[in-house]
């Protein structure tokens, strides 16, 4: 009672709400756009997926959502195989800078 709630909440009869760590493996949605106006995300990629995969989902949820994510060159995502121990896709604007760090990478890797 008293509390503040939206109107494109408050006038649906339901609501579908998914977490987004099953959704993209990575938290990015609660980090991206001004209401916590972060200007670096360090994502530690600890998942046994394949390297880099949670990039994509990521920067497509940011484009459907409108909300700003640095770009991040498609050839990069070729490296999924066998990738670096760190990514930074730098923001330019109001993108976050984005320091990715795959667990399995090719520094601590590779005898594989």
């Amino acid at each position: 009672e008293g509390a503040v709630v939206p109107s494109c909440i408050s006038h649906k009869e339901h609501l579908q709400l998914i977490d987004t760590g099953l959704m993209l493996n990575l938290p990015y949605p609660p980090f991206l756009g001004g209401k916590r106006d972060a200007d670096l995300l360090i994502a530690l990629d600890y998942g046994s997926d394949e390297a880099l995969m949670t990039l994509t989902p990521a920067r497509n949820y940011a484009a459907e959502v409108k909300k700003p994510f640095p770009e991040i060159d498609d050839k990069i995502l070729e490296e999924r195989d066998w990738p670096k121990d760190c990514y930074v896709f730098e923001g330019k604007e109001k993108e976050p800078t984005t320091v990715y760090m795959p667990l399995f990478n090719r520094r601590n890797c590779k005898g594989l």
